[in-house]
């Protein structure tokens, strides 16, 4: 009979090994460098698929170094070959400037293509092209036109430009804030965070929708667990300022709002986050803390020069703290 027992000790090395491996994450970085050198080997033998892959790869910095031309030469070589979500990307490099110089006439020609091969979002990109002008001349009716061919096959990112376009009415687009919530609903239902937000801002101010501070809190509350950061924001100020004592809870506002990553936001949006911070702390009575994130908010705004407006509230607020009295919006 065949003698299991040197057998049996090395697969229990072998285990003992993998288990080492997976505890100082080697183990996933020998799997992800596996999956790298797969991904180039079939990049490099031609499949279109394992061409944008490791054009995203280098796009995201994702296991090599960020390389938004290496990125883009990927792409390229997957978009010539008609791969649709491939032509999408080339469209929005040469959009935006990355990986080259930006290129409006490319970007346009490339999302077309994207279109005409299924790519539902290209229309997304070509309809906020034209809507905003964006590296071609401005024309709202053939934006809105890319937004309804992206709007009717469900695509929920032209449902939330459509959305946008009758909120904002851009270059006298007329405004309509039913229809600007009815896209947005379709928007959000399907998980489109951003659109999310935004619903909850409508619905926050009954604005399209009548007035409900619970559905704003809920939508908010999608769009946060998608990771948006100002999402989280307006979740963490609502619960910190709502008039309705069912809704408001100061300890878990300042939980949400202090789980907000300020490096990666704008200067506007960080001041956004800390006028949160000073009405969370005033909610749960931590006035001195109140009024010291209130200066800096008021700070960073004269520092950007924001309006008069927006000034004025944030010193509004300042005086309510300074008498340890908490903000209700």
């Amino acid at each position: 009979m065949m003698n299991r027992k040197p057998l049996l000790i090395t697969l229990a090395a072998i285990v003992i090994v993998i288990a080492a491996l997976v505890k100082i994450g080697a183990f996933e970085s020998l799997i992800a460098t596996n999956s790298l050198q797969l991904t180039q080997e079939r990049a490099e033998a031609g499949d279109a698929k394992a061409q944008l892959e490791l054009g995203k790869r280098y796009f995201h910095g994702n296991g090599v170094d960020q390389d938004r031309y290496e990125a883009l030469n990927w792409a390229l070589k997957s978009a010539q070959q008609s791969y649709a979500p491939a032509m999408r990307l080339v469209g929005t490099m040469y959009r935006e400037g990355q990986g080259s110089a930006k290129q409006p006439r490319a970007a346009v020609r490339w999302l077309e293509k994207a279109y005409e091969a299924s790519d539902d979002m290209a229309a997304f990109h070509l309809g906020e092209m034209y809507e905003l002008g964006d590296g071609v001349a401005q024309d709202v009716t053939l934006g809105f036109s890319w937004y309804k061919k992206g709007t009717d096959r469900k695509e929920a990112w032209a449902q939330y430009g459509m959305a946008n376009l009758y909120r904002y009415g851009t270059g006298g687009f007329q405004v309509d804030m039913k229809q600007s919530a009815q896209w947005y609903l379709l928007s959000a239902e399907q998980g489109h965070m951003y659109a999310q937000n935004a619903l909850g801002w409508l619905y926050k101010r009954g604005l399209g929708v009548d007035k409900d501070v619970q559905k704003a809190a809920m939508w908010y509350g999608r769009s946060a667990e998608q990771g948006y950061p100002m999402a989280k924001n307006n979740l963490a100020w609502l619960l910190s300022t709502a008039k309705d004592e069912d809704i408001r809870n100061g300890n878990a506002a300042l939980k949400i709002v202090e789980g907000i990553n300020r490096h990666a936001l704008s200067a506007e949006e960080r001041a956004a986050v800390l006028d949160t911070f000073a009405a969370s702390y005033a909610e749960v009575g931590r006035f001195v803390d109140a009024v010291i994130a209130q200066e800096k908010v008021i700070g960073i705004y004269q520092k950007i020069e924001a309006t008069k407006q927006a000034i004025a509230g944030c010193e509004e607020r300042l005086a309510q703290y300074r008498q340890n009295k908490p903000w209700r919006e």
